[in-house]
């Protein structure tokens, strides 16, 4: 699932990165020479942009079922638990109890 949500934002950023070049390319040819060395400039900035926020979506960590809650175990942010009838998420590093404190999402309800 995390793989679909990384391609889903990469081809969005492409989309809107095409977008934007369209118009940088007409503005470019009304303006001349220095025009297309300023648009070179400007799709070589969006696509280190583009890259970069590619690179963010990769390096995410893929969402772990850690099993029941157990007191004993520190919990990762995208960690996954069961507690009290609930799913939780970890949002930050944690030894706190889910649903004691703002590092976890109650994320659905299993009763």
């Amino acid at each position: 699932m995390q793989v679909d949500a990384v391609v889903r934002a990469a081809r969005a950023t492409v989309a809107a990165a095409g977008n934007r070049a369209v118009g940088m390319v007409e503005a470019a040819r009304q303006a001349g020479a220095a025009g297309h060395e300023a648009l070179t400039q400007a799709m070589l900035e969006g696509l280190m942009d583009a890259l970069a926020r590619l690179a963010a979506l990769e390096s995410r960590k893929a969402l772990t079922f850690a099993g029941a809650y157990d007191i004993t175990k520190a919990y990762s942010p995208g960690d996954l638990t069961q507690r009290s009838g609930s799913l939780w998420l970890a949002l930050v590093e944690t030894t706190e109890a889910p649903g004691q404190s703002a590092h976890w999402r109650e994320i659905a309800k299993c009763r």
